[in-house]
C-alpha cells in the first residue's frame, strides 16, 4: 500500500499520464511493481507495457546511479515521442528498483525540480523498503530458532492464544496434544 500511495502521489504531483515503481524482491523473489494511471486506466495491455518499460529502464540504470530524462517532442522519424523520466531507487550504493513517470503531453519538458522530487521520493522509498525488510527479518528471528529454523516458544504461545480466541469466538472446542 505504501508503494501504491507513492506512485499515486508522484503521478498526481507531476501531472503524469502514468507513474510506476518497481522494487526488486529479495533472494530471487519477483519484483514488487505498482502503477498509477491518471485516468484510472486499468487496461491490462497498458499495464504490461508500463511494466515492460520499467524493466528496460531498470536494466539501463542498474549500477549507474544516474537518472534518465527524455523530454517529449517529435523524433527523427517524425513520430511524437513520449516524455519519460526514470530515477533509480538506491540504498547503500545498490540499485534496488526504479521510479518512472511518463507524460502524454507532446511538448513536455521535465524541470529540474520535478526530477529532484522523483529522486527524493526514490531515496525515501529505498529507506522505507529497507526498514520494512529489516523489520520482517527481526520478526522472523524473534519467532524462530536460529540454528534449526523451527518455531520457538514465543511463536507457540502467540499461536495458541490466537487459536483459543478463535475457538471461543466460534464456540468450537480446542484440543492440544503434547
Amino acid at each position: 500500500s505504501v508503494l501504491q500511495t507513492t506512485v499515486n502521489e508522484v503521478g498526481r504531483a507531476l501531472g503524469a499520464q502514468s507513474s510506476v515503481l518497481s522494487v526488486e524482491g529479495e533472494h530471487g523473489q519477483a519484483s514488487l511493481t505498482t502503477c498509477y494511471f491518471r485516468d484510472g486506466e486499468t487496461d491490462e495491455d497498458a499495464r504490461e507495457e508500463l511494466v515492460s518499460d520499467i524493466e528496460a529502464y531498470g536494466v539501463r540504470l542498474r549500477g549507474r546511479m544516474k537518472t534518465y530524462v527524455h523530454d517529449g517532442g517529435t523524433g527523427a522519424d517524425g513520430a511524437d515521442e513520449r516524455a519519460v523520466a526514470a530515477v533509480p531507487v538506491i540504498f547503500h550504493e545498490r540499485t534496488m528498483g526504479v521510479l518512472m513517470v511518463t507524460s502524454d503531453e507532446p511538448e513536455r519538458v521535465w524541470q529540474d525540480n520535478e526530477v529532484m522530487l522523483m529522486m527524493t521520493v526514490a531515496d525515501q522509498m529505498a529507506v522505507a523498503v529497507n526498514h520494512a525488510r529489516l523489520f520482517l527479518q527481526m520478526q522472523q528471528q524473534a519467532l524462530t530458532d536460529g540454528l534449526t529454523g523451527c518455531f520457538n516458544r514465543r511463536f507457540f504461545e502467540m499461536q495458541l492464544e490466537r487459536d483459543m480466541h478463535l475457538a471461543t469466538r466460534m464456540r468450537q472446542p480446542v484440543s492440544l496434544i503434547l
